[in-house]
């Protein structure tokens, strides 16, 4: 290969890898401008841009409108594709971690922030269907975190043993774990330690949840 061929080679390289990084761009662009053709309909264009049909009230919302009625052929509106895709991808994220968290046994040991995580998670869909995105992209975001420090103080507790709560109270329970010798009045949500031993009086019930999920009354 002459030095003629090696220089266009290298130029042919560089425009294909320009091509490329533009392209790769385009795709990851906040904001893709489309001019509704007649054919078009914000479920076909939700579709091809967002790989999910249903999600056509995103694109309506986003743009300010409340019916479909009112896109009409020629109008230009605006689809938010990155944007969708990183709530899609946090939503994603939130899902799994929440799951990760009540396998651990946080559903029990960190019940409350199990709570919040669900929350927020359910907050954050509820504010991408209204076109809320940035809203939305936030309240995932919190999801994860909860669900998260769901996760952390659940392997705390159970680093100290604590394998069970008392879930439900009704009446005088009690409890005594390995190193007591006398019996103590036990409270709702009490959380129990291995070996830990729970009683009840006359006329009263308990409910024992451990973190698999199983209970004992």
């Amino acid at each position: 290969m002459n030095n003629k061929k090696i220089l266009l080679f290298i130029l042919g390289c560089l425009i294909i890898n320009t091509f490329s990084s533009s392209f790769a761009f385009a795709k990851e662009t906040d904001i893709v401008k489309i001019t509704m053709k007649a054919d078009e309909t914000l479920r076909s264009i939700a579709k091809k841009y967002f790989g999910e049909p249903n999600d056509w009230e995103v694109i309506l919302y986003y743009n300010g409108y409340k019916s479909p009625g009112e896109v009409k052929t020629g109008m230009t509106i605006s689809v938010p594709v990155k944007l969708y895709r990183s709530i899609t991808n946090k939503l994603e994220l939130s899902h799994k971690t929440i799951n990760t968290a009540n396998k651990e046994g946080a559903s029990i040991l960190a019940k409350d922030l199990v709570e919040t995580a669900l929350k927020y998670q359910k907050e954050a869909i509820s504010l991408k269907k209204k076109g809320e995105l940035n809203r939305a992209e936030n309240a995932a975001l919190e999801s994860i975190k909860y669900a998260k420090q769901a996760i952390q103080q659940t392997k705390d507790k159970r680093i100290k043993s604590i394998n069970a709560v008392l879930t439900e109270k009704h009446g005088k329970v009690q409890s005594r774990n390995p190193s007591q010798t006398v019996w103590y009045n036990a409270v709702k949500k009490q959380e129990l330690i291995e070996k830990e031993r729970i009683r009840t009086l006359s006329n009263a019930n308990g409910e024992i949840t451990f973190i698999d999920g199983s209970k004992l009354s």
